[in-house]
């Protein structure tokens, strides 16, 4: 019988190390080819279900709503003027989003650049990406446009377009001027109340109607010397999802059951001298239910806050078409405590400062939290002393009507 041969035994542990290092070229070169593929498609808008897989873009839609909530929190306070949101399906493949369109005026003055900046620093602490940036040429008004698409992994979520509003910027007063506010009040704990109405600058406080603490709450503040406004209950994006609370106002009310929630609320905040509204970021960017509720607050001799929870609200258009005095809110210095993780109060307190230097005045809407309240206690003293000074919201009431 024939003996089979055999290889050397380093013979064969060379040829076996060889076929495994081909072997491994070959996938590496197989990788980087899809990749460049996925890549090409990513970047032409056709692949995105590939990119939405292969780069980690999870819960799309969840992520664009926390993309979007954070868009509108910039633009709120660049001073967005006129703003209108359009919101669509998109779908490519098996991947769904949601898409935005968002059209505005930047204030008089305002700078595109800046806009651009504060958009994109916004867009990229939620992990978004800026897509494509161009500014067209100027109208026939004078103004340019800044155009803009943000996305997530290659997928475009948004559009901002935002076009110059001509005009000299507003010249900042002497001494900005700078107005706290502390929402929800009258039905948190009295520990909570207690640390707000110790704090010793001019303060706002805004009491929530129908709890049994309303009255009480509103009473204290009063006597501590601080502003009360009526936090008014209105409709929010979700509802009824997210309950806004007993007495809300709702976009499928009837002009009389606003007016009859209005007047029951204002009841039971008679030591309120303005109104602002709790969520409301359905209610508020309803024109025609916001012309009834500014027409209802007319005759009660109240001006009106706009939270500002949605840039697509209408309040301070409509509050001055009525003739009702109103103010916006600036920024919210405390929001993301709750939605999105911790934030750094002292950090958006800064910011708010640079606001106020900026225009010459702000507003600002915190919580009673014990971040928030601590942050204040240390801050307001220091930012006193480089200049500030703090003021009721009624104090701002009408500071840039003109935006």
């Amino acid at each position: 019988m024939r003996r089979r041969r055999t290889r050397p035994a380093g013979q064969s542990g060379r040829a076996s190390v060889l076929s495994g290092l081909r072997l491994w070229i070959l996938a590496a070169g197989l990788g980087v080819v899809v990749l460049l593929a996925v890549w090409e498609l990513a970047s032409s808008g056709k692949g995105a279900p590939i990119a939405a897989k292969l780069f980690g873009v999870r819960n799309l839609a969840e992520r664009a709503q926390a993309l979007d909530r954070a868009l509108d929190a910039a633009l709120v306070q660049l001073g967005t003027l006129d703003l209108k949101t359009e919101e669509e399906a998109r779908e490519a493949g098996r991947t769904r989003w949601p898409h935005w369109t968002k059209v505005g005026r930047t204030p008089p003055g305002a700078d595109l650049l800046q806009c651009n900046l504060a958009i994109t620093k916004a867009v990229k602490a939620e992990g978004g990406a800026i897509q494509l940036v161009r500014e067209r040429p100027r109208d026939w008004r004078g103004g340019r446009t800044l155009d803009m698409r943000l996305g997530l992994g290659g997928i475009e979520t948004h559009q901002v377009v935002l076009r110059e509003t001509p005009g000299a910027a507003a010249r900042p007063a002497a001494k900005p001027r700078v107005a706290i506010v502390i929402d929800d009040l009258g039905y948190g704990t009295s520990d909570a109340m207690r640390d707000v109405l110790e704090i010793e600058e001019p303060l706002t406080v805004t009491i929530v109607p129908h709890y049994p603490g309303t009255s009480a709450a509103a009473e204290a503040a009063r006597q501590a010397g601080k502003e009360v406004l009526l936090h008014l209950p209105m409709e929010p994006l979700g509802y009824p999802g997210v309950n806004p609370g007993e007495g809300a106002l709702l976009t499928s009310h009837t002009a009389q059951e606003l007016r009859e929630l209005l007047a029951a609320a204002v009841a039971e905040v008679p030591q309120a001298v303005g109104i602002s509204n709790h969520m409301g970021s359905a209610f508020t960017a309803d024109r025609a239910q916001m012309r009834v509720l500014m027409a209802a607050i007319k005759p009660k001799g109240l001006f009106f806050l706009d939270s500002m929870t949605t840039a697509a609200s209408v309040g301070l258009s409509e509050a001055k078409r009525a003739g009702v005095p109103v103010a916006r809110n600036s920024m919210f210095i405390d929001s993301k405590l709750d939605e999105q993780g911790r934030v750094d109060v002292r950090a958006q307190l800064a910011s708010l400062e640079s606001v106020a230097r900026r225009r010459g005045w702000a507003i600002a809407i915190g919580h009673p939290r014990r971040e928030t309240v601590s942050a204040l206690k240390s801050e307001l003293k220091a930012m006193r002393e480089r200049g500030i000074e703090f003021v009721f919201v009624s104090e701002l009431v009408g500071e840039g009507d003109e935006q």
